[in-house]
């Protein structure tokens, strides 16, 4: 077996400094990560065009992400696959990103860019934007068969964004909270989520919590399929008691209430009723 191993000292100087400048001035980075996923096969089968640019085997990319910082990193991916020809080849974003706790770690495989694509190979970046610094590391091995012929490691360094435009990303709030209704025993509220970012949401939880806590049942939830950048949807959330008018300003609403959908802003998710 080939081993390749690259170490390097002053590399890990360096992207110290430069994570540690940009998180000082809290400009977005991104991580342009190479990847080659799938089982090229034999010249003599058909296959993709974007497998001639290597040879037959079976390659497989393992991203490692760490995150070392205090705050929840919350990651946008690009897929920007590439083909044999110098043409631009497609890019695929996925809505949900990434949600990576301070501390933890996790991988993203070639079984998740496989999906995203749905062939049998894939080659071409894995573009991380994020707004705080990441470890970064990608793992390539190749071979035949079941058999591993060559492994690299290598250590990804951000890169600046120019432009924060670069990050789309869904940006959800409360617009508004209608008077609650009364019926059969329970307290409706109609309220309007909107969407002002620039990135779709899917699978967005909404919920309301009475903080009086005068009763048992004080959370209702509803999930929304999906929203659009730009649009606005009118929900209604159903608490099966009566709240009095008194304790309206104890009725919270709140949008991703778990934080599990990386948005531009996730300061204005929240929003109580006035009396």
């Amino acid at each position: 077996m080939k081993l390749i191993r690259r170490v390097c000292l002053g590399m890990m100087a360096c992207y110290t400094a430069i994570a540690a400048s940009l998180e000082a001035q809290s400009i977005p980075v991104e991580y342009a990560v190479k990847f080659a996923c799938g089982a090229r096969q034999r010249s003599n089968q058909r296959f993709h065009p974007s497998q001639s640019a290597v040879l037959p085997g079976y390659y497989a990319t393992a991203i490692n992400i760490h995150n070392p910082g205090s705050d929840t990193a919350r990651i946008h991916v690009d897929l920007a696959t590439t083909d044999s020809l110098p043409v631009p080849g497609k890019v695929i974003s996925w809505e949900r990103g990434l949600v990576l706790p301070p501390g933890q770690a996790l991988e993203v495989d070639c079984e998740d860019i496989l999906k995203s694509r749905s062939a049998e190979f894939v080659k071409g970046f894995a573009v991380l934007s994020n707004r705080q610094e990441l470890n970064v590391t990608a793992v390539y091995t190749a071979g035949r068969g079941t058999f591993v012929d060559a492994i690299d490691v290598e250590a990804v360094l951000p890169t600046r964004l120019r432009r924060s435009s670069r990050l789309p990303c869904p940006d959800l709030l409360i617009r508004g909270i209608e008077t609650p209704a009364y019926t059969d025993g329970t307290t409706q509220l109609t309220v309007q989520l909107a969407n002002a970012g620039t990135l779709r949401a899917a699978n967005v939880e909404l919920q309301v919590e009475d903080g009086s806590g005068l009763n048992a049942d004080r959370v209702a939830k509803v999930i929304v399929a999906s929203i659009d950048p730009g649009s606005q949807q009118k929900l209604k959330l159903v608490l099966p008691y009566l709240v009095p008018r008194a304790n309206w300003p104890a009725l919270a609403v709140t949008v991703d209430p778990k934080h599990v959908i990386p948005e531009c802003r996730e300061d204005n998710n929240r929003a109580t009723l006035a009396k």
